[in-house]
């Protein structure tokens, strides 16, 4: 073996079968580009504001806001 036990090998493929029911399941959903791109406009306020917050910061903002 690898190093790597039964239970390993399990956990491994038990998530790729998750991942793999995930985009299964998404893939039903998306019909058209907007929805692949932005979700179909399904998205809340409090959501919107969290994507709009992360795309506009970075690790260094603080550090360059002070200069």
């Amino acid at each position: 073996m690898i190093g790597l036990h039964t239970l390993d090998f399990l956990a491994i493929v038990l998530y790729f079968a998750i991942i793999i029911l995930i985009g299964y399941r998404a893939n039903k959903r998306i019909h058209d580009k907007e929805d692949f791109f932005i979700g179909g406009r399904k998205f809340g306020k409090l959501v919107s504001i969290f994507l709009a917050f992360g795309a506009g910061t970075s690790s260094d903002t603080a550090i360059t806001a002070s200069r």
